[in-house]
């Protein structure tokens, strides 16, 4: 027996304990190419590396001992002449089990018994070209699921998951690259390296990336417990993938933009956000788009949007930022220059943010939860000019969530809780949603009107719709443990149970969680929840 935790709170006495019981949880690792010899030998070669996929493809992909006597995978990329900040992709892919996929006994189809996915890469810079940033591109490390293969359910949201998105190292040698696994919890059927190039690029480019060692790991740690208080309200949390945008979206064909005639309020309120030094590269953003979408990252892709910015410094003083860009497709635009902003600050994010515009669409007004405020004209003040007729009367869309634009892994888990957000225009309530009462994203208040919103790809979230509401976390991975629950009166043999009614646990970033409402077990002093690896029934 391993005790990992012992907490008391509020008179609950609570004991989280990992067992072992008599297997044993060693560190694993689960080789997927050690490119030790030719990429032809390989027992799954029609279904290895080389599957190319995209356009452009990978011009070669072939076996090197380059800089490694044991071998390694060289993957030839031509990128071609492109406009600034344009994006090409060019995926190598591997499906180690076949073309039917993991079975369900094969060693890898439980990913939550790995921590990470790691791989060497390095780039041949005798025989590649940087673009006009001193880069080589980078790699997007993806996981591919199927439903119902293996222990697969048949209802997997979302079919692959992005693990992290690499930038291949400009120095000579070989760069080790660790990643967690957690947020993928389902069997694996295909491996996806998507090399990339983008920003500044205006010439033909060739770039050669050597890959090595791909593999899961686990380090042999059984799983570790923690009881925490749960925040009221809608709770979005982050990963940390560079760029990872978590958002919800209003949905398409509502009328959410400003409008002519009409004074249009956007608000939403917080009513946790993190507190973790690397909140640094963390933000809250409230995104405006004139034209309907269901892309993860319109605020790139799409050519018009108006981004208000909520970030926080190590001390907790906040700031509120106006941002915006037009006719820049598949580009960031002015959206980041200093000289197209106006920000307002706040002793704290936590509160109110709201963002108003007067009938004639053109004047703003900015209020932060103290009551601070700033007030600009469009094509009067001299950071914003006029651009309301880029989203007026357009019926547009609207994101709310959460960026984050380092690669700093403290990120992951970072939570940040929205309690209401609110919409009016053309003289009616839009959207009204107060999620400490709602227990879904969609909410009709008013009777006239329907206030929806909905997730964006992957993100991840949680709605904790009443309060004494506590997370039951424990760390992964966590193949053959199960949680179990004893709420006898220190009544000894402890008669543990599986059978506790909890819903089952929800996979985030590097942690599974389960929300314990009020009533969900019964009322006792003494609380007890393990892991075990031997679960009773």
């Amino acid at each position: 027996m391993k005790k990992s935790r012992i907490k008391s709170l509020a008179g609950l006495a609570l004991a989280c304990l990992a067992l072992t019981g008599a297997s044993t949880f060693g560190a694993t690792t689960f080789m997927i190419s050690s490119f030790d010899s030719d990429l032809s030998t390989l027992p799954w070669v029609t279904n290895v590396w080389p599957y190319l996929h995209d356009t452009p493809e990978p011009t070669a992909v072939t076996w090197t001992n380059f800089g490694n006597p044991a071998g390694c995978m060289a993957v030839d990329l031509d990128w071609a002449l492109v406009t600034p900040d344009a994006w090409q992709d060019a995926k190598c892919q591997v499906q180690p089990w076949g073309t039917n996929g993991a079975a369900a006994t094969d060693p890898i189809v439980d990913l939550s018994k790995f921590d990470f996915f790691e791989f060497d890469a390095a780039v041949d810079q005798a025989h590649s070209q940087t673009n006009d940033l001193g880069s080589y591109g980078g790699i997007q490390c993806i996981v591919q699921s199927f439903w119902g293969m293996g222990n697969n359910p048949s209802n997997i949201v979302t079919g692959y998951q992005l693990l992290q998105n690499i930038t291949l190292p400009t120095t000579t040698g070989w760069t080790h690259y660790q990643m967690p696994v957690a947020s993928w919890p389902w069997a694996v059927s295909v491996i996806t390296l998507n090399f990339h190039m983008q920003n500044n690029q205006v010439r033909p480019i060739h770039v050669k990336a050597l890959i090595d060692n791909v593999k899961f790991t686990s380090v042999g740690k059984p799983p570790t417990m923690a009881y925490i208080k749960a925040t009221r309200g809608l709770n979005i949390f982050q990963s940390a993938n560079q760029y990872e945008r978590n958002s919800i979206q209003t949905l398409p064909g509502y009328t959410v933009s400003w409008n002519s005639g009409f004074a249009t309020t956007y608000s939403f309120t917080v009513a946790q956000f993190p507190t973790e030094a690397a909140r640094s590269n963390y933000v809250v953003r409230m995104m405006i788009f004139p034209v309907p979408t269901s892309d993860v990252s319109p605020d790139w892709g799409l050519p018009d949007c108006v981004t208000m910015e909520l970030s926080a410094d190590t001390n907790g003083f906040a700031s509120w930022m106006f941002r915006f860009k037009t006719n820049a497709p598949n580009n960031n635009g002015n959206l980041y220059n200093a000289d197209s902003q106006i920000v307002i600050t706040n002793p704290t994010p936590v509160g109110k943010w709201t963002l108003a515009f007067d009938v004639a669409g053109t004047g703003v007004t900015m209020t932060a939860p103290s009551g601070n405020s700033t007030n600009f004209t469009m094509g009067v003040h001299t950071n914003i000019p006029d651009i309301h007729g880029n989203f007026i009367d357009s019926g547009g869309e609207v994101y709310l969530g959460s960026y984050a634009s380092g690669t700093n892994h403290e990120q992951v888990d970072l939570i940040t809780v929205f309690s209401q957000a609110y919409i009016s225009g053309l003289g009616v309530s839009i959207v009204s949603n107060n999620w400490t009462v709602n227990t879904t994203l969609t909410n009709n208040i008013p009777p006239s009107s329907t206030s929806v919103w909905l997730p964006v790809g992957s993100m991840k979230y949680t709605i904790v719709p009443t309060t004494n509401c506590m997370w039951l976390n424990w760390s992964v991975p966590d193949g053959g443990f199960a949680l179990e629950t004893n709420t006898l009166n220190a009544h000894f043999p402890l008669n543990w149970s599986t059978n506790h009614g909890l819903v089952p646990a929800t996979g985030y970033w590097n942690h599974k969680g389960t929300l314990i409402k009020p009533g969900d077990l019964p009322s006792t002093p003494r609380l007890f929840f393990r892991m075990n690896s031997n679960p009773t029934q």
